[in-house]
């Protein structure tokens, strides 16, 4: 009797997480379909930078404490964003980093933010898995995934990133990536200074 409620309550936990990351991936393709579509508005307004991330940062370290994420801010500046579509750019790009951390080590997120000229790069760096070199061309497209890096517990859409390049694509910015295997990710998002 003991083995078969362990059975099923294992099939229901199972169910349950299989579940989540159907209505997530359901979550992600509406909002893919609607970006695509044009179907979002977009609400600019001029947005102090370093307050932005450093909500991010506080509230994020609230719910997670397994990652050291940290804000290094060269220079204070003024961006045009929108702000709830930029932290959903941010917080993707975070989850991101956890998804791919490496198996018992300490996960680290570095946000940062350089100023060049009249342009803003806010910098995403972890110390993660990292990505092969081959795979890099790839990792905004919808879809992809990165097979061989991923694992069921890891799960994800392969929307992740797309949704990012969109969003960034809105403010008239770019999204780059530079990885080396086994030793994390950067991607950058740059903006025009406000």
């Amino acid at each position: 009797m003991l083995k078969h409620l362990k059975k099923r309550e294992k099939y229901l936990r199972t169910i349950h997480s299989k579940s989540i990351a159907l209505n997530r991936l359901i979550e992600e393709l509406f909002l893919y379909s609607k970006f695509d579509a044009e179907a979002i508005q977009f609400y600019f307004e001029r947005i102090q930078l370093t307050k932005f991330l450093t909500h991010i940062v506080e509230e994020f370290q609230l719910y997670n404490q397994e990652v050291h994420l940290e804000l290094n801010v060269e220079e204070d500046v003024y961006v045009y964003i929108d702000r709830m579509q930029m932290n959903r750019a941010i917080i993707n790009l975070i989850e991101n980093s956890m998804k791919f951390k490496k198996q018992n080590e300490l996960l680290y997120i570095i946000l940062e933010v350089i100023v060049v000229d009249d342009l803003v790069e806010i910098k995403v760096r972890d110390n993660g898995q990292g990505i092969p070199e081959s795979k890099l061309p790839y990792v905004f497209d919808h879809f992809y995934r990165g097979e061989e890096a991923r694992t069921s517990t890891t799960g994800g859409s392969g929307l992740g990133l797309a949704i990012v390049k969109q969003i960034v694509a809105k403010h008239n910015g770019r999204v780059k990536i530079q990885s080396k295997l086994d030793y994390g990710t950067t991607v950058t998002i740059i903006l025009k200074k406000a």
